[in-house]
C-alpha cells in the first residue's frame, strides 16, 4: 500500500511500505529545487554532503512520462531546454523514490 504526504512548503513525499521519507533520512532541507518557476532551467542541489553519490533524479512530464533522468548525484543535476508546462521531478535513493516534488516551467 502507497500513499502521499504533504509537507508545509508543499513537498510530495510517496509513501510506501518499504519507503522511507527524506525527512527519516536527513531532513526536508537536504534537497533545494530552484528556482521555481523556473525559465526552461532549474537545479537539484544537495545541501547535505552526505548524500551525494546516494541519490538519482527522473524528470515527468504532466502525463507521467520520462522527460530526463540523472546518474548518480554528487552536489547537483542541473535540467536545461525544458518546455513550458508542469512536470514532477522523483528523487531516488536505491530505486526508491524519496522525494517528488512539482516543476513548473513558465517562458
Amino acid at each position: 500500500s502507497t500513499g502521499f504526504a504533504v509537507g508545509a512548503a508543499g513537498t510530495i513525499l510517496r509513501l510506501g511500505a518499504t519507503t522511507t521519507g527524506l525527512g527519516d533520512l536527513v531532513g526536508e532541507e537536504a534537497i533545494r529545487f530552484g528556482p521555481m518557476p523556473c525559465d526552461g532551467e532549474f537545479v537539484l542541489t544537495l545541501s547535505d554532503v552526505a548524500l551525494a553519490g546516494l541519490l538519482t533524479a527522473d524528470l515527468l512530464d504532466a502525463q507521467g512520462r520520462l522527460v530526463r533522468r540523472t546518474g548518480l548525484i554528487l552536489d547537483s543535476a542541473r535540467f536545461t531546454d525544458l518546455a513550458p508546462g508542469r512536470y514532477v521531478c522523483s528523487v531516488h535513493r536505491e530505486g526508491v523514490p524519496v522525494l517528488v516534488r512539482p516543476v513548473m516551467v513558465v517562458r
